[in-house]
Formats: C-alpha cells, structure tokens, sequence
C-alpha cells in the first residue's frame, strides 16, 4: 500500500515522460528488393545539416518519413555528430572515412567552389567519389531544443528529432534508414512510457539526454561490417 501511495505521489508531484518515437535501422520493406543487395566496404559520414521546418514538421526528401520540427539550438550538429560517430567506431568490420582525409579533399577545393559545392546535392556523392567510399551516411536534424527551467520544473521541455539516410554512392539509392524524435510530456498522458520516465530519475532532462538516447536506438540495426545484415526493426522501449 505505502508503495502505490508513493508511486501516486511521484506521477502528481513529477508527471514527466516522453513523446518517443523510435526508428531504429531497418532492413528493406517487402518490395525494396534492391536493398537486400547492397554491399559497402567504406563508408563516409557527413556532417549534420538543418532541417527546414514548415509547421513543427519535417519532410526527409530521401525516405519520405515525416518527424518533429522545432528551434534548433547552437551547437546541435556538434552534439549529434559526436554521438553518432561513437555509435559507429563501435561497429565491428566498418571502415569509416577518417576526418584527415576529409580534410584533405575539401582544402583542394577552393573557394568559392567550395562554398557552391556545398549546396549542390550531388555533393557527398562527388567526395565519395575522391575518396574511394561506396556508402554515404546523410544525416539531417529538425529539432534540437534544450529544457526550460530545471530538472523539477520546465516551462517548456527538451526536444530532438533527427533523420539518418545510409546511401549507395554508386546510384544514390537509400539503403538503410534510422530516426528518432522525442519530446517530454507529462506522464500521465502516456504511462506506456513510464518505464523510461523512471529510468532517467523522473525528472525533466536535458536535450543532451534525448540525444543519446535517441541516437542508441536510432542507430539499432546499422550494418557492422561489409554487406547489409537486415535486421527486423524493433520498438522503443
């Protein structure tokens, strides 16, 4: 009895959960039979690009997959890219474009070659090209917005929402897909998250906590190693 009292309690005086919706990488759909055939050797990451936001939501021109809009923060794709390339330095069997040769390749471009290039679509596929990589990651942010207010109490809360596309670099073909996009909310108008809401001590977070979290799951599923291993997708816990 003093337990659900206590538990009462906690959901009345903290009430915090999130907006979750995981997508973690997929294997092919029935009829994308051309993804099952998709082998890689070296992949190249680029950086985060922003989202333009119509109406709190987003668009990904490549998978079709809508997701949350909102401000994005200073420093987001710093944030993001940080936790996505911990993600895959953990892959087994995956060789990753280091930043030096990156590097190398963008300072023969010059100026204002370079600055054009940047916005032409073809252009991680053009460094793929010099670079010997036959997979291209594109990831995109549409949301990245920190809490207001503190752990007890939050005028408005964290959000994230970011899209992952792997792509072949031969035929620009999207192989694989991982997204995420959570936005705290009380708990009581989703106690299926509960679970969650007290794993991270039931309390407002911070943006930086959905991010890890979310680029875990989001990345659920990525190939590890040469070769695409579907795997089936999974639900957010």
């Amino acid at each position: 009895m003093k337990r659900l009292i206590f538990a009462l309690l906690a959901v009345m005086l903290m009430g915090i959960t999130g907006r979750l919706s995981a997508h973690p990488g997929r294997p092919p759909a029935p009829g994308e039979e051309f993804q099952l055939q998709f082998r890689f050797s070296k992949l190249l990451v680029m950086p985060f690009a922003r989202a333009t936001v119509v109406e709190n939501l987003w668009k990904c021109p490549r998978c079709g997959k809508i997701l949350l809009g909102c401000q994005i923060d200073t420093g987001a794709e710093a944030t993001l890219m940080n936790l996505l390339m911990d993600q895959l330095q953990n892959s087994r069997g995956l060789e990753l474009v280091s930043q030096e040769e990156l590097n190398k390749v963008l300072k023969a471009i010059p100026e204002p070659d370079l600055t054009k290039a940047r916005l032409d679509p073809n252009f991680p596929f053009v460094l793929a090209e010099r670079l010997k990589a036959d997979a291209v990651l594109i990831p995109t942010v549409s949301c990245f917005r920190e809490r207001q207010g503190n752990a007890l109490a939050s005028g408005k809360p964290a959000a994230v929402a970011f899209e992952l596309d792997l792509v072949s670099a031969a035929d620009h073909r999207v192989v694989w897909t991982g997204s995420y996009e959570e936005e705290q909310q009380p708990l009581l108008s989703n106690l299926l998250l509960a679970k969650t809401f007290f794993r991270r001590g039931a309390k407002w977070v911070t943006v930086d906590v959905l991010a890890k979290d979310g680029m875990a799951k989001a990345t659920a599923g990525f190939p590890s190693g040469p070769g695409l291993n579907p795997v089936p997708a999974q639900t957010a816990p």
